[in-house]
């Protein structure tokens, strides 16, 4: 009887030793998230273009511009643009067209910053309101320079328009084509002249800005140079 025992308790001991626990190994799970395309939806139609949007999983937000190209209630861009990929339920502003502009916008007041005029102190300027006609930002500028060099604008086809640049941002980036009217081609210190610059609202993509950032080519001593401007407007 006291060897069975033993063996007994041997045999216990061994198994006892030996016993592997098991484990059931975990997968990772990842989540992917699937962008969406922003539809081309430009000519299309006001209500047309928000049952795509939707349709596609995208938050439509209406906004009205005027235009002279794009006929009324069809859209003239999106923000985000076409194919842009974006996260689901993004909300997509559609630019609604609300027909050709009128003739005359008027602004309520401005203000006009110059900069980067070489070796001019003591500028004298006025300026009329900014206004817009028929989708042209029109502002005439009564100015004399006090500069100590000779400038002049720069008229390429020597037809009375000077050019620049105008944008929505301080960096000039996405900028359009300025026009220069002039009043006298050669810029002369203490002499007064007026100039008008024109830019299409429509290009700007914008109906009144309330910043708006140009640069003026002229000639300094028969080299290329920028005079910047700035207007921040009340419309």
């Amino acid at each position: 009887m006291l060897v069975i025992l033993f063996f007994i308790l041997i045999g216990c001991d061994f198994f006892a030793a030996t016993t592997i626990t098991s484990t059931t190994p975990t997968t990772a799970t990842t989540t992917t998230t699937s962008l969406i395309s922003v539809p081309d939806i430009s000519g299309v139609n006001e209500s047309s273009a928000e049952t795509i949007l939707i349709n596609n999983s995208l938050i439509p937000v209406i906004e009205y511009l005027y235009s002279n190209s794009v006929d009324e209630e069809l859209v003239i861009r999106t923000d985000p643009e076409a194919f842009e990929e974006v996260d689901k339920d993004t909300r997509i502003t559609l630019y609604v067209s609300k027909g050709e502009w009128p003739p005359i916008i008027y602004s309520e007041s401005s203000h006009i910053q110059w900069y980067n005029v070489s070796g001019s102190s003591g500028d004298y300027y006025s300026f009329y309101s900014p206004e817009i006609s028929y989708g042209m930002i029109k502002i005439e500028i009564t100015v004399i320079y006090n500069s100590s060099y000779s400038m002049e604008w720069m008229d390429d086809n020597n037809d009375g328009y000077g050019y620049g640049s105008a944008s929505l941002s301080s960096n000039l980036s996405d900028s359009v084509h300025l026009w220069i009217e002039y009043e006298n081609r050669t810029i002369s210190s203490g002499v007064e002249q007026t100039i008008t610059i024109f830019c299409d609202a429509d290009e700007l993509g914008v109906n009144k800005p309330t910043e708006l950032y140009t640069e003026w080519c002229v000639k300094l001593d028969n080299e290329s140079y920028i005079i910047q401007v700035s207007f921040d407007i009340t419309w």
